[in-house]
C-alpha cells in the first residue's frame, strides 16, 4: 500500500512540475508575442500572475478521494481541513455527468 502511495505522490509532485515548466514557458511566449515591435517596451500582459508559494497543505488519497489537510500534523493525526468529500461513486457520479455535458457540446 505504501509504495502505491509514494507512485501517486510522486506522479502529483511531477505533475506539478511540468505545470511550473509550462507555465513558465507560456509566459515567456507571451512576453514574446506582447512586446511592441518598434519599441522592444513589454506591452501589459493580461495572465501573468505570480504564483503563490506553497501553503503547507497535504492531501492523502482515502478510497479513491483525494482528501486536504492543513499540515503534516494534521495528516498524522487524521484531521482533514473541513470540506464535504464524497465518496468514490458519488465522485464518478458527478464526474460522468460533467462528461456528458461536455460532449453535449455548447447549449
Amino acid at each position: 500500500m505504501n509504495k502505491a502511495i509514494n507512485e501517486w505522490r510522486d506522479l502529483l509532485i511531477s505533475t506539478a512540475q511540468s505545470l511550473c515548466m509550462c507555465h513558465g514557458l507560456l509566459l515567456f511566449i507571451a512576453r514574446m508575442i506582447d512586446t511592441d515591435v518598434d519599441s522592444g517596451a513589454p506591452n501589459k500582459l493580461p495572465f501573468a500572475v505570480d504564483i503563490p508559494g506553497s501553503c503547507g497543505y497535504v492531501m492523502r488519497m482515502i478510497d479513491g478521494v483525494m482528501r486536504v489537510y492543513a499540515s503534516q500534523a494534521s495528516l498524522d493525526n487524521d484531521v482533514p481541513v473541513n470540506y464535504t468529500y464524497p465518496d468514490l461513486m458519488q465522485f464518478l457520479t458527478d464526474q460522468n455527468l460533467l462528461f456528458c455535458l461536455i460532449a453535449d457540446g455548447p447549449l
